[in-house]
């Protein structure tokens, strides 16, 4: 096996390892956040930070 198609092989694995997990994830984060966050922009109102920050 040369080293590309280990790299490719291990990389696959990983990423397969990875994707195997994440529903875990999802189901242990369900309930969070339970109450509103707030987010303070330390920047002019109207501003292009304050916009991103409202997404």
């Amino acid at each position: 096996m040369d080293m590309i198609a280990r790299r490719h092989f291990l990389t696959t694995l990983a990423a397969a390892a990875g994707a195997a997990s994440v529903p875990q994830w999802a189901q242990a984060q369900a309930a969070y956040p339970n109450k509103p966050v707030r987010v303070i922009v330390p920047f002019a109102a109207g501003g292009t930070t304050d916009v991103v920050a409202g997404w």
